[in-house]
């Protein structure tokens, strides 16, 4: 299966969206991408027929190029419709700022209650709220660099400890 070729910002091969808010969403990430560069795409499709969310997300991201060359700075939500799965994809260029932290969090709390519920329109807008800063709430990159620190004096504590036990 070949990765489709994207022509929009949002795309909607299920035909879930109304046509107000496919407009609407798709404007919204063409002036973002316009004003700062980060390129997000929406893809919505019925069904993975058997294979990974990932692998799919991956060549679609790929072979369509989302983001600048440059600086890697591109965002993909994708989302199997029919089966209510989703994933974000992000650029090497992101992953500070849209690290796993942040992307499970947009995705268990604000998407996925709205996927599961079938409100396609309010889904793709959360996520154009999320890509523009408008989200209340999300994890921050200074709440992660201090989770990660901690995590990290707690691991060498831990890895130190047995050590001295063993002197």
């Amino acid at each position: 299966m070949n990765p489709p070729k994207l022509e929009h910002y949002v795309n909607d091969i299920s035909k879930v969206l109304s046509e107000s808010v496919w407009h609407e969403t798709n404007e919204r990430l063409k002036n973002h991408d316009t004003e700062t560069t980060v390129q997000s795409v929406v893809y919505l499709f019925p069904h993975r027929q058997g294979r990974e969310l990932l692998d799919i997300g991956l060549e679609i991201f790929n072979e369509n190029g989302i983001g600048q060359k440059d600086t890697n700075n591109g965002l993909l939500l994708i989302v199997a419709t029919k089966e209510k799965k989703l994933r974000i994809i992000t650029g090497k260029g992101m992953e500070f700022e849209w690290n796993t932290e942040k992307c499970q969090y947009i995705v268990e709390q604000i998407l996925r209650p709205l996927l599961n519920a079938g409100k396609y329109d309010e889904m793709v807008k959360a996520w154009c709220d999320c890509v523009e800063g408008k989200q209340d709430n999300l994890p921050s990159k200074k709440s992660t660099i201090r989770s990660l620190s901690f995590q990290n004096k707690f691991i060498i504590a831990v890895w130190f400890i047995p050590l001295g036990i063993v002197m």
